[in-house]
């Protein structure tokens, strides 16, 4: 994989000591990014201003090239397909968004679900190559109903997806593809599974168990539900050393940003 938009490689270090070289990109000021937000939450409660402030210093784009739409947020599949369709509007008739722009759309817990409603209705209704655009879902619940279309998948960049096997919340809503409940996580490592669940093209899509205990504070109740849940989406440590060298390379990858 080429890394023909790096200037510099920037060395950072974990809590352990560990060294992990992050690449640093010339220029990504035609990157647009949409966070959406998840159930029962809002943008302000999912993606803080600091939170914001840190892709544009990450992506080094202004605050106008990120957005944050606002959905029901309340259960029922509907009213995912619904979100994903007010979404798909939004961003058609974004004057920022054309054939040939760089996109990211982060999707936290059932956010992750309504970005891909959005995204099929991006490609079925409104025609939208998606050949440069990269979906993220975070702690997303892998429900049968709520995947990319066959032609959706062909079409998309690159599909990343992040989890964590304390996270009971999306393992409660997590439906496995014959329907029944997931009795444990461990079918969401299988990749054979998640690329027939979640796809995307085989080598532009990649699943990522993130070590989330280390990234939640010591003493904190429910450890396996809400904290694991909601511990990587908006988490600037848990996109330093899980998130952006992969979303970095997929830009390049895709068409890249000069």
């Amino acid at each position: 994989m080429g890394h023909g938009f790096m200037t510099e490689d920037m060395v950072i270090e974990d809590g352990k000591g560990r060294r992990f070289e992050l690449p640093q990109p010339n220029n990504y000021a035609d990157l647009v990014i949409y966070l959406v937000h998840g159930t029962w939450g809002s943008p302000e409660e999912h993606w803080s201003d600091e939170f914001i402030g840190f892709l544009m210093d990450e992506f080094n784009i202004p605050r106008g090239n990120i957005h944050a739409p606002e959905w029901t947020g309340t259960l029922g599949g509907d009213i995912r397909g619904s979100g994903g369709l007010l979404l798909a509007i939004n961003i058609q008739s974004n004057p920022q968004i054309n054939t040939d722009t760089n996109m990211l759309i982060v999707g936290y817990s059932h956010g992750g679900n309504v970005a891909k409603e959005n995204l099929n209705f991006l490609h079925d209704i409104f025609g939208f190559d998606l050949g440069n655009t990269t979906l993220l879902t975070v702690a997303t619940p892998i429900i049968t109903s709520h995947q990319l279309n066959q032609a959706t998948r062909e079409s998309l960049g690159f599909l990343f997806n992040a989890f964590n096997n304390y996270d009971s919340v999306q393992l409660a809503g997590t439906m496995h593809i014959t329907g029944s409940r997931a009795a444990e996580p461990g079918f969401i490592v299988d990749g054979t599974l998640i690329q027939k669940i979640v796809g995307g093209r085989f080598l532009h899509s990649a699943n990522r168990n993130i070590p989330v205990t280390r990234y939640i504070p010591r003493g904190t109740d429910n450890v396996a539900g809400l904290a694991a849940h909601s511990a990587m989406h908006n988490n600037p440590n848990v996109w330093r050393y899980y998130f952006l060298y992969l979303l970095m390379n997929s830009f390049n990858e895709v068409g890249g940003c000069e």
